[in-house]
């Protein structure tokens, strides 16, 4: 509204607008890429993983929390003007919000008096969709469960902006600091923004041991600005009169010394603005590195990555980990021991963290479990157990569902080919190596590479799948796309965590970065092309590559709300008491 308003004063044209009308605004956008729903932080909204998992919450309440969700996807896409294919997991909420999207979007391509999506087609058979040929790929809707990895919304964050919210609560891009760590009545807030604060839109993301340095690098900036702008002062307020005449000349004729001047009468605002977010972040920075310092949130966050890995530390026991007074609160204790609880291997022994194999995958039996939460409640007689409660319920269930996720390795007959192409010896193959690395994702990020990917035969293929543009078949389904998706909207029922929103960037810029290095592969390969056997297979696979991958990728990420560790923690009690 505030853009529009300023866009049609600059324009003159605000007696021609006669009334405005809010509509589908039934979301906030906190970032370009990230949203969340517009009630989340009213008095009325739910807690919404509670509301979703207390098996006493009334049908009325479920469907209440299934229809914002389904207003606001609604209004994202008729904001965007275009139709998602939706994929979701079966019989949970994200079916239930999936199914009541899919008929929303249907009913709204019928309605003769809308104009939303008027740039799509109607709904057409799918009986010859398979040969159809769409010239805009559409996006797709991937609807998942906070309840497919609590782990994420638990998990000790490392990431600037992550570390912001779940140490200082920021809300709405807003955050409240004090003016040092030992003050916390002289609070003063804080406006997070990406469009005018260049650190925060190209560090918030990052892992925080990188803030400090681009603090310091802004520092000097702003410093070499100063000394450049105090040496045109002293040439203009110079006491000799042939310098002043020199200098009068100069400006008459339009030399050097007046286009300095009229540069840095232009940029001193956008100066005075880079000084201010300079100030702020080196007061966050300062913050953020006492908290860090006293309650350990490295270690912790390495400590938990590496459990969620399913790696076993050997540096650390989980019980010495607990029971050091230093590593952190014993909220932060009890986030340790739920991450650790939560991650069971496909295979789980009886042996549990005890055994001697040097490849073995992490997993807490019950009696170590039992054994760790009673000696950090004997160490924390304060602290509220109740949470591990329910993680107890959900490792049974996690155990009777035994879907055991598992990695594809790659084909004899692929590592054939690689090793050729490494035997070649060309310096432009370097570039591979990053391009078939495995990094390790989140579970909810490693779902939606797949489902972007869109292969047959993956381990997601029994997901459902909605298509509001196609006349469903008899038995309810429609014809799938064999496309592979460019742009995905990603949205987590039950609460988001800005650790797993990070992580989904990251997936994000892997790829594009892959497409990027793949692209210039290709130019050195052609440039440098022979009639080589092997030069030719590797032009036979960047040809396929980039057939496949036609333009860059693009991931939302939205949610109910963004949860901090200790907001998501409470809901965790309350289910525990039920």
């Amino acid at each position: 509204m505030e853009n529009l308003a300023q866009a049609s004063v600059e324009q003159d044209c605000v007696h021609l607008i006669k009334r405005i009308y809010d509509q589908y605004c039934s979301f906030i956008c906190l970032e370009d890429d990230l949203f969340v729903l517009a009630d989340c932080y009213s008095a009325s909204h739910p807690s919404s993983f509670y509301s979703i998992q207390n098996p006493s919450s009334s049908e009325e309440s479920v469907k209440d929390l299934v229809n914002r969700i389904v207003e606001a996807l609604h209004s994202v896409f008729a904001t965007l003007g275009v139709l998602p294919i939706i994929r979701c997991p079966s019989d949970n909420i994200a079916e239930l919000a999936a199914m009541r999207l899919d008929s929303k979007l249907r009913d709204s391509l019928r309605d003769s008096n809308s104009i939303l999506f008027s740039n799509t087609e109607s709904i057409v058979s799918g009986e010859s969709v398979e040969n159809m040929q769409i010239a805009v790929q559409r996006p797709l809707l991937i609807i998942l469960d906070r309840a497919q990895d609590i782990s994420a919304a638990l998990h000790h964050s490392w990431s600037y902006q992550s570390l912001v919210h779940d140490v200082f609560d920021s809300r709405l891009n807003r955050v409240a600091l004090p003016s040092s760590p030992d003050q916390s009545t002289n609070v003063k807030a804080y406006d997070l923004s990406t469009a005018q604060d260049k650190l925060w839109r190209e560090f918030k993301d990052q892992p925080f041991e990188t803030v400090p340095d681009a603090v310091q690098q802004e520092i000097d900036f702003l410093k070499n600005m100063e000394k450049e702008i105090g040496s045109l002062k002293d040439s203009f307020m110079g006491e000799s009169e042939d310098s002043s005449a020199q200098l009068l000349g100069d400006i008459y004729d339009g030399n050097n010394a007046t286009s300095k001047l009229t540069s840095a009468i232009e940029t001193l605002p956008q100066l005075m603005e880079r000084k201010r977010c300079l100030d702020l972040h080196t007061n966050l920075a300062s913050l953020l590195a006492a908290v860090i310092k006293d309650r350990r949130l490295d270690f912790l966050n390495d400590y938990e990555q590496r459990l969620m890995m399913g790696q076993k530390p050997q540096d650390f026991d989980l019980g010495t980990v607990l029971g050091d007074p230093g590593n952190g609160t014993a909220e932060d204790k009890l986030r340790v021991l739920l991450v650790a609880a939560l991650q069971l291997s496909a295979s789980e022994s009886n042996q549990g963290t005890s055994g001697s194999s040097s490849n073995e995958i992490f997993a807490l039996t019950e009696s170590e479990l039992d054994r760790l939460g009673n000696a950090l409640q004997s160490k924390c007689p304060e602290l509220d157990m109740s949470p591990l409660e329910y993680v107890r319920r959900t490792r049974k269930l996690m155990r009777m569902v035994n879907l055991p996720v598992t990695e594809k390795k790659a084909t004899s007959a692929n590592g054939t080919v690689f090793n050729k192409l490494v035997s070649h010896g060309s310096a432009m193959l370097e570039g591979m190596k990053s391009f078939v690395s495995q990094k390790s994702y989140m579970k909810l990020t490693r779902i939606v590479q797949q489902l972007m990917e869109n292969k047959t035969n993956n381990q997601f293929d029994n997901y459902r799948y909605f298509d509001p543009k196609l006349v469903r078949h008899a038995h309810g389904e429609v014809p799938r796309s064999k496309q592979r998706f460019n742009d995905c909207i990603v949205f987590v029922v039950g609460g988001g965590s800005y650790t797993e929103y990070h992580d989904m960037i990251s997936l994000q810029k892997d790829l594009n970065a892959q497409l990027v290095e793949m692209l210039s592969l290709q130019q050195s390969l052609e440039a440098h092309s022979s009639p080589a056997s092997t030069d030719s297979k590797v032009n036979g696979i960047c040809s396929s590559f980039l057939h496949r991958t036609p333009g860059a990728r693009k991931i939302i990420y939205g949610s109910n709300e963004m949860l901090t560790s200790s907001e998501f923690l409470k809901q965790l009690q309350m289910l525990g008491r039920t």
